[in-house]
């Protein structure tokens, strides 16, 4: 019963609670619960190796077992194997279609494979990851960080690969009334591609101090300060996004030390 009432997004529940609501699935399938607990834990101590390894031992196991299959994809998504991590969540959805997490993660995936694909897959591949969290939101209408993640792309994508800022506005409301903040946040994404890049900014400043959870409103905020050319706020918000606690999703030291050197390279070119 616990892991059918208790919701694992729930910001409320930390990660031990995480840890055992997947041991109770998995206990069902016949893992040995205590060796999962460690690799769980691994993940949650930021020891992403280890957790890998033991995840595909589990995986190679169970490949049946959704939990088993979803904790590696996640890992995988998290080492950059987008790859292998689609693979995971493919044969996790291809037996559970409404697994709603791992329709989630596989948007994520396919956002981080459009770089990776051929010239010819990359409008599918965009594609492929809207359908995906436009599934999450139709499993679950209160899914916050998937319906962000459909209006970003409305507003982010180019037309013909499935972009629409008439979508992204009518869907807003919708996002305004489970949680102010992520809308927030959505708008700032919005003010800045209508150009209007002093809302934009105070939206952003406001929205990444007041989304605690997520460290990622700062990498946007610092992403959006590089684009209007102001390097030391970019810097200085950079730094504070390395400070903050991560979540397992937020972009990890490759990414921010890409987006610094980046940033540095303008400075030094300006």
């Amino acid at each position: 019963m616990l892991a059918t009432q208790i919701d694992p997004r729930d910001p409320i529940i930390g990660p031990s609670v995480r840890i055992i609501i997947a041991l109770l699935v998995l206990c069902s399938a016949g893992t040995k619960a205590d060796d999962l607990s460690v690799a769980l834990q691994a993940f949650d101590n930021a020891q992403y190796s280890d957790s890998l390894r033991q995840l595909e031992i589990f995986a190679k196991a169970q490949p049946k077992n959704p939990a088993a299959l979803y904790y590696l994809g996640r890992s995988q998504y998290h080492a950059g194997d987008f790859k292998a991590a689609e693979k995971s969540l493919e044969a996790l959805l291809k037996d559970h279609p409404e697994h709603i997490e791992g329709h989630y993660l596989m948007g994520s995936i396919n956002v981080a494979r459009v770089s990776e694909v051929s010239v010819f897959q990359k409008i599918g591949t965009a594609k492929d990851a809207l359908a995906s969290w436009l599934t999450v939101v139709q499993l679950d209408p209160k899914h916050v960080e998937g319906l962000y993640a459909v209006i970003s792309f409305y507003i982010s994508a180019p037309a013909f690969a499935g972009g629409d800022l008439d979508k992204a506005k009518t869907e807003l409301p919708r996002l305004e009334a489970l949680n102010p903040d992520w809308a927030m946040l959505a708008r700032a994404s919005l003010s800045n591609k209508e150009n209007q890049i002093d809302q934009a900014q105070a939206l952003y400043q406001t929205a990444s101090q007041r989304i605690q959870e997520r460290a990622f409103p700062l990498f946007a905020l610092a992403n959006f300060q590089l684009t209007q050319q102001n390097y030391a706020a970019a810097l200085a918000t950079l730094s504070e996004y390395e400070q903050r606690q991560h979540a397992w999703n937020d972009p990890n030291a490759d990414v921010s030390n890409a987006l610094r050197e980046k940033i540095e390279t303008a400075m030094r070119s300006k």
